[in-house]
């Protein structure tokens, strides 16, 4: 690899950029002890991409920026640029489309290095390899430092293989190795840490799963078992309104088939009393007919018995609907025996009336003989039988009566405790707090639900307040920081300035050059012109100092000006002013030649031309002209840093408000954040007690409304 040129700038002493050229051959830098060789060396190896601040004599890497001296500022940056001759297109492929390889490294306080190759931003191995790849770089044998040559006779046998391995060119395939090794020892400890937290997520994965397995089949179980119980309650309550109906039907026809046999009953008796009003005429036909009219009314007293016994069915029939929803067995074979009894009575009743037509004939013959011979017997025996008919009919309706009159009041005192207890269950449901207790944790949830979304949007606020503060402080502490970096700059360079004229003049009393003042651009001319003379003091006690004179000057030549109108000093050196003259260069030689005796001609770049032909060109190396630029400059700094001053402190003002804004404005997110966890908290729990509260209200609900239907129901039965 071929080195064509090194440029430094503000790199360690080097603080202007110095270019140093290797052209083929031997080059070589002489000088002192301290004059910078060493500095060469290492700006070298550091462009080539050394990383240890100790191999380049320092603490830290930006020990490598130029620090600043008693004249000079430190500088904020360094830059070093390596010239590469690749005619031989030996570079990396990416960079091989140029002759000449530019490596630049940049370094900036506080911000780290930036390499560059050709301009192109690129990282620090791939400067590394470059080098490494070409059998050198900052740390090869090749680059002998001082004390290096006794380090390498006392080696060990892993240093001695380095420099073999670079010898043979391979030290960039070994560092290319030695990355791709960590790489691989970080990609397998990257698939461990992955192995392992897919395994922990397998777990978990499973768990929730299970979970998710077992929800679903309780949401499916309990939605599956409120149906049944739906469909359990609409089949009993269908049942159950078949069932009354059904006995409403049946009751009714055994209504009509009792009121039936009541009308048969009642016109067989009447029809047996006709037969009876037969009288002696006919005592063989009045006995087989009473016999008939007695075996008539005992069938009689049976039917009326079985009517009894049919209605006694039917009071207990509709002292029993309530229980005909789970006794329908029973009650349908109640009704069927009924239902047997009714068709035996139908049947006697026919037989009855078969044998009634029989007996028709000598019924008729013998109630004709009763009603010729004994119709007062028959009138008294009929008003007889009329009252006995009278007093039973009525003995079997106040019997009837009493039995109705106590299972009707068993029934109502049974109905009002029923209905007593379900009123006092409603009521109990009624003044439940759970409804009152629903609406306040409805507000309640209702109110954590605002105070959380509140606290959100504090939250919210507090952190764009925060970013908002955080840039304002960021930029207010950029400006500051800028200005301030300015002023220190500024300071240092008024303190060197001021520390540079004490120096130049601490050994003349008053000199002139403290009460000359140029115009910036004319020192030049001021110093060729005076020159030593403005070490002249202005004290006439001094030995050697400026008094007036008592001449004028004489007329200068055409083409030039009077340096005092350029420059403002005492009235002993106005004489001397006035006769020299400020003229542009390419005139000056033939103005020279009409100079008169005491008089001068200067340029503004410092050319000097006198009247007795001495002649000074503007590179003679002049302590004034350094005094008068470093005066004129200090008298800049200072103004500078009074304009500045104001400016400054606002800067510095405005960096502490931003800093107070951002410190309360973090206070304030911490605080908007902490208040988040129990504003969430507290509304998740009130959600859960509405929940469980709406739950508890509905079961409620739902039972009030049954014991509403059950009292309606036990209301209606009662009237």
């Amino acid at each position: 690899m071929k080195f064509t040129q090194l440029r430094l700038a503000g790199f360690k002493s080097f603080v202007d950029p110095t270019d140093l050229r290797i052209d083929p051959g031997l080059t070589g830098v002489i000088g002192p002890n301290g004059c910078g060789k060493s500095n060469l060396l290492e700006a070298l190896r550091w462009v080539m991409g050394a990383t240890s601040a100790k191999s380049l004599r320092g603490d830290g890497m930006e020990d490598v920026i130029f620090s600043g001296t008693d004249a000079r500022p430190s500088r904020n940056h360094a830059e070093v640029v390596l010239t590469v001759d690749n005619e031989n297109k030996l570079a990396p492929a990416r960079f091989n489309d140029a002759d000449s390889l530019e490596i630049t490294r940049r370094i900036t306080r506080g911000a780290g290095s930036a390499y560059k190759i050709n301009g192109e931003e690129v990282r620090a191995k791939d400067v590394q390899l470059l080098f490494m790849d070409a059998g050198t770089g900052a740390n090869s044998p090749a680059l002998v430092r001082q004390g290096q040559i006794s380090e390498l006779i006392a080696a060990k046998p892993q240093n001695r293989r380095r420099i073999l391995e670079e010898a043979a060119g391979v030290s960039g395939l070994r560092a290319r190795r030695h990355e791709a090794e960590l790489r691989l020892k970080g990609a397998e400890a990257n698939l461990d840490r992955l192995q392992e937290v897919i395994d922990d997520i397998s777990s978990r994965h499973g768990a929730l799963q299970r979970q998710a397995r077992q929800a679903s089949r309780y949401r499916q179980l309990s939605a599956s078992i409120r149906a049944l119980e739906a469909a359990v309650w609409l089949n009993r309550w269908r049942e159950a309104a078949t069932a009354v109906d059904t006995a409403e039907a049946e009751l009714t026809d055994k209504r009509d088939a009792a009121e039936t046999a009541t009308r048969a009953a009642a016109e067989a008796r009447t029809q047996a009393e006709i037969l009876a009003a037969a009288r002696e005429p006919a005592r063989q036909a009045e006995a087989e007919a009473a016999a008939a009219l007695r075996r008539l009314e005992r069938e009689r007293d049976l039917l009326e018995r079985d009517a009894a016994e049919i209605e006694r069915t039917i009071e207990r029939l509709e002292a029993r609907l309530e229980e005909l929803a789970s006794a329908t067995g029973r009650e349908r074979q109640i009704v069927e025996d009924a239902q047997a009894s009714r068709d035996e009575a139908a049947k006697a009743i026919a037989g009855l009336d078969a044998e009634i037509e029989r007996e028709s004939a000598s019924l008729d013959a013998a109630r004709s003989a009763a009603e010729t011979t004994e119709e007062q017997r028959l009138a008294a025996e009929a008003e007889l039988d009329e009252r006995a008919r009278e007093a039973a009919d009525k003995r079997a309706a106040i019997e009837t009566a009493r039995r109705d009159l106590g299972r009707f009041e068993t029934r109502l005192e049974q109905i009002a405790r029923e209905i007593h207890g379900a009123n006092d269950e409603r009521e109990r449901l009624e003044a439940s707090p759970a409804l009152h207790e629903l609406e306040t944790a409805q507000i309640d949830a209702e109110q954590a639900e605002t105070a959380l979304t509140e606290a959100r949007a504090r939250l919210e606020a507090a952190e764009a307040e925060r970013q908002t503060a955080d840039a304002a402080l960021e930029t207010a502490t950029e400006t500051w920081r800028e200005m301030a970096s300015a002023r220190d700059g500024l300071e240092r360079e008024a303190q060197a300035l001021e520390r540079l004229l004490a120096a130049s003049m601490q050994k003349t009393v008053s000199p002139a050059l403290d009460a000359v003042r140029a115009r910036p651009g004319y020192e030049q001319a001021l110093a060729a012109a005076l020159g030593d003379d403005l070490e002249a003091s202005l004290d006439p006690s001094a030995s050697r100092h400026w008094s007036e004179a008592g001449v004028k000057a004489e007329m200068l030549p055409g083409g030039c000006v009077p340096l005092s109108d350029h420059v403002e000093a005492p009235k002993a050196l106005k004489a001397r002013l006035d006769a020299i003259g400020v003229i542009k260069p390419e005139k000056a030689a033939e103005a020279a030649a009409k100079l008169k005796p005491g008089q001068r001609l200067v340029t503004r770049d410092g050319d000097l031309w006198r009247w007795d032909g001495l002649v000074a060109r503007a590179d003679a190396p002049s302590a004034a002209v350094a005094r008068l630029e470093n005066r004129n400059r200090l008298e800049a700094v200072r103004a500078e840093l009074e304009d500045t001053a104001e400016a400054h402190e606002s800067a510095r003002t405005a960096e502490a408000a931003a800093r107070t804004a951002a410190e309360t404005a973090r206070a304030g997110e911490q605080s908007a954040r902490a208040a988040i966890g129990p504003a969430d908290r507290a509304a998740r729990d009130a959600l859960a007690r509405v929940s469980s509260l709406r739950e508890k209200s509905a079961q409620d609900a739902a039972r009030a409304t049954a014991l509403k239907e059950r009292i309606e129901r036990l209301t209606a039965e009662q009237a």
